[in-house]
């Protein structure tokens, strides 16, 4: 269990519940780090960091890693016919497989570069704008992935949608990280899981190709309606984000 803070809480701050101290965090900047009770009492309370973790780890796992969930979906795709057209003697065939494959490389690249980018993003615009800026890129990758077509006259839009979503779990995930600071004694534990959550979240298509497969369900329908995701996490980022990184919670250290 984790110990209740022996830190002083200003009356207006005490007589607020934890959501209400937590949204209200978004609207300030953290007082000087010398004056250990202004930042305890701009902070989330230890019952309401908790939460924030779990959301953070639900976001995580919903949109961080998903790009490296290629395998099951390629399966999807082959079965569906995309870029079936290619084949000379009947699908599945090798120049399939490589189209799709492609897509997988390109946007695994886009993954790997944009870390350190997104890492300046991060430190200049701050947690809650970055987060909304990872939204926006996902959901826009989830609706051109649903609505890609590759047959004559359809929008073969499959690569900019599937690294849409890779790029776009990127500053979801990094704007996370500072949440260990609430719970500096468990900053190691914390950490480790929003991490977890990256390969867990790899499994997030697996579950799309078996909806596919025993519910029958379409690609379209289950990536339009998987932006529903990304817009959660659009309207709740100014709610739950602070604008600026949390500093380590001064009762803890």
């Amino acid at each position: 269990m984790i110990p209740r803070s022996p830190a002083y809480m200003s009356p207006s701050a005490a007589g607020k519940s934890p959501g209400m101290i937590s949204s209200s965090a978004n609207s300030l900047s953290f007082p000087s780090q010398d004056d250990d009770a202004a930042v305890e009492a701009a902070m989330p309370s230890e019952s309401a960091s908790i939460w924030l973790v779990i959301v953070a780890a639900l976001e995580t796992v919903l949109t961080s890693g998903v790009v490296f969930g290629w395998a099951p979906l390629q399966l999807m795709l082959e079965e569906e016919g995309v870029y079936s057209e290619l084949c000379v003697n009947g699908a599945p065939c090798k120049e399939q497989a490589e189209r799709l494959s492609m897509i997988y490389t390109m946007a695994t690249s886009a993954f790997c570069f944009c870390v350190w980018p997104t890492g300046l993003v991060l430190d200049r615009v701050g947690p809650q704008a970055c987060c909304i800026l990872g939204a926006v890129l996902f959901g826009v990758g989830t609706v051109l992935f649903g609505a890609s077509s590759s047959a004559a006259g359809g929008l073969d839009l499959f690569l900019p949608g599937y690294i849409g979503m890779a790029v776009g779990g990127l500053p979801i995930m990094l704007s996370m990280m500072h949440l260990s600071n609430l719970l500096p004694l468990y900053a190691g534990t914390i950490i480790t899981v929003l991490q977890v959550m990256i390969d867990v979240s790899a499994l997030d298509f697996k579950v799309f190709a078996e909806l596919v497969a025993n519910a029958g369900a379409t690609r379209k329908q289950l990536f339009l309606g998987y932006t529903g995701v990304p817009i959660l996490i659009l309207l709740s980022a100014p709610l739950l984000w602070p604008k600026t990184k949390y500093p380590p919670r001064p009762s803890h250290l």
